[in-house]
């Protein structure tokens, strides 16, 4: 059993003791001396274990300093000692571990040394090649020193920058310095003459000589470029894409009609026709383009400005990804427009809110898309500013984040898929108090024996079922008040809906004023009264010549003509979808009637509002006060069948 012990003791004394690190290798080699100058000397230990230094002996003479100067792990630790006289060409320097003598070595002071305490310092390269105030410029060459305040950077107009950081000599006495370059407000003598663009300067490295004349390395070149440059890029960037955006503008004018404002154009390029109302996914979608494009344009102008490398700059794969998910919610969104319109009715005027609701109720489904496209869009942009954006191009979307976009715009999506009934017309939209003929209501999944429930009355109204998009009903035999209506859409099934302010029952009266603009021309003031207008867009005419109904008040309009309007001369008046007209002449007083069908065809130019029946095609009579016939449909509106 002993003799069992002992044999397994002496196999763990032959394997383990060779396999120490400390015991493989020799400390000899792996400690290195190098000279610094007469009096200084570095020492540097590779090696991985073992006591450390504590002393340096040169020429058995013990050194006045001696200071490690780094212990980083994994790499070599550096140790630094200074004689308090001069050395001779050659002396033996002992380096020691308390009383053991780890090496002991005969070193050659020449010409590879200093000569004195200084030696004329050297820039080998200084990097980047185009700095931009407010950056780090690093300066690499062969004798800087060791202390930074002692260094001194000369640049353009010979503006003077101490050294923020210099770095321990390597073997072959190479080292780094690093200078912070100022900013243009707080050293406008560094930037004198210098543009956009940047100019190539000279600048030299100063250091000094023990009470001597300073001495001063070489010249090498560098770009520099003011730091505000990065802001006239930008602003470049934005003046470049609002020059395509106006190009863009000028061909829709030419396309959609010269009289369309550039607000009303951006109001048709985020509207959804079938509901009129602002479409979130082309939000969505037109955000990201132009985001997208502007940081692309400020990115290439940027790296050939501030970087000067002339190179197109790649694209960034995961903004294909988010591209891709935008593009895709659009296109998805506008084919489900046709079969799952927007619960809203077309001919409510357009809001903000449109972007996140839905029939005047905030939907969460659109909510959460426009908080997430909004947050991306601002952190995208915050970080197109990052001080390292040219170096590393367009910000990169995390995978996750796309992740998130693409279940936010899942959610958006199925949203729509799970509206049931929806209401988006109602023709005619504005009746009279004694209105006999048929309403028609034009959306998607009616059902037969639906019935509606006007406010202001007690029973339900029956409808007529004419497919699963088309209903009709006639008014209750009742007195109505005058105003907007809420109906109460109450299928056979499942839950019944609200559609606010759904029809406006009307019984206008007017009350005309004549004064005088600027130019001493006529024009007429009309306060409308038995109907809600909310500043709502009017169009009028005096026979063949269109004249400008421009809105001063919420109810209130004032008709003004090319070269102002001639008493008693007879004018009609009309909603810009046509859903009342009234004929007035040029006089003070209340006095009007209702269009006839000839004079219904009022119109500005501009076509009608999207979505909306156009002025005059609802064959209206007097009675009708200018609205449609009572027919399924209006011209200008969806077939039923459509959706």
């Amino acid at each position: 059993m002993k003799q069992g012990i002992r044999f397994l003791l002496f196999l763990l004394v032959a394997v383990v003791i060779p396999a120490s690190p400390c015991s493989a290798q020799s400390p000899s080699p792996n400690i290195e001396i190098v000279p610094v100058s007469k009096t200084t000397f570095h020492i540097y230990d590779n090696r991985t274990c073992g006591p450390e230094i504590t002393e340096v002996l040169a020429n058995n003479s013990k050194s006045s300093l001696f200071v490690q100067l780094s212990s980083i792990a994994g790499q070599p630790r550096v140790y630094e000692a200074i004689y308090p006289d001069s050395l001779v060409d050659h002396a033996r320097i002992t380096v020691k571990s308390g009383s053991e003598v780890l090496l002991e070595k005969i070193i050659t002071i020449g010409p590879s040394g200093y000569s004195e305490i200084r030696i004329t310092p050297k820039i080998i390269q200084a990097l980047p090649k185009r700095i931009t105030g407010g950056q780090l410029l690093t300066i690499k060459g062969q004798y800087f020193g060791m202390n930074p305040d002692e260094i001194t950077l000369f640049m353009h107009n010979y503006y003077p920058i101490k050294a923020s950081f210099v770095s321990i000599p390597d073997k072959d006495m190479q080292q780094e310095a690093q200078f912070l370059i100022p900013v243009y407000e707080l050293s406008k003598k560094l930037y004198d003459d210098i543009w956009l663009c940047g100019q190539n300067v000279p600048l030299m490295l100063e250091t000094p000589s023990g009470g001597k004349k300073p001495l001063k390395s070489n010249w090498v070149l560098v770009d520099i470029v003011r730091d505000d440059a990065k802001i006239q890029v930008a602003w470049i960037s934005f003046i470049s894409i609002a020059i395509i955006l106006i190009i863009i503008f000028f061909i829709l004018k030419n396309i959609y009609g010269k009289n369309h404002s550039i607000c009303e154009l951006c109001k048709m390029m985020l509207s959804d026709k079938n509901t009129n109302t602002y479409s979130l996914s082309k939000l969505q979608a037109l955000l990201w383009t132009v985001v997208v494009v502007w940081s692309y344009v400020f990115l290439a102008l940027g790296k050939g400005v501030l970087t000067g490398e002339a190179a197109i700059p790649d694209f960034n794969a995961s903004l294909l990804g988010l591209l891709g998910i935008s593009y895709g919610g659009l296109i998805t969104a506008k084919g489900l427009g046709n079969t799952h319109p927007k619960n809203d009715l077309a001919a409510t005027e357009q809001k903000l809110s449109d972007f996140f609701s839905e029939n005047n109720e905030i939907s969460l489904t659109r909510l959460q898309l426009f908080v997430f496209t909004l947050v991306g869009v601002g952190i995208y942009v915050f970080y197109s500013f990052n001080p390292e954006f040219f170096n590393t191009g367009l910000p990169d979307i995390p995978t996750t984040l796309n992740g998130l976009f693409l279940v936010s715009q899942g959610g958006y999506i199925g949203g729509k898929l799970t509206g049931a009934t929806v209401v988006n017309y109602l023709l005619p939209r504005r009746v009279k108090k004694d209105f006999k003929n048929e309403i028609t209501l034009v959306g998607r999944g009616f059902t037969d024996n639906t019935k509606l429930l006007l406010q202001g009355t007690q029973a339900p109204i029956p409808t007529t079922f004419l497919n699963q998009n088309t209903l009709t009903f006639k008014l209750p035999d009742q007195p109505l008040n005058v105003g907007l209506k809420q109906i109460v859409v109450i299928p056979p099934t499942g839950s019944s809906f609200v559609v606010d302010n759904a029809l406006e029952i009307i019984d206008i009266t007017i009350q005309k004023t004549i004064s005088t603009d600027s130019a001493a021309d006529k024009v007429l003031d009309i306060d409308f009264s038995g109907i809600v207008l909310n500043r709502e867009p009017l169009v009028a005419r005096c026979g063949d010549t269109p004249l400008k109904a421009r809105n001063t008040a919420a109810n209130r309009y004032r008709i003004e003509g090319p070269d102002g309007l001639k008493e008693k001369a007879e004018i009609v008046i009309a909603a810009s979808d046509g859903s009342f007209a009234i004929a007035t002449t040029v006089e003070a007083g209340d006095t009007y009637r209702e269009a006839s069908d000839s004079q219904q065809g009022v119109s500005d130019g501009s076509g009608t509002a999207p979505g909306a029946p156009a002025p005059g095609d609802g064959k209206a009579s007097d009675s009708q006060h200018g609205v449609s016939d009572g027919s399924p449909t209006a011209p200008g509106t969806p077939a039923p069948g459509d959706g």
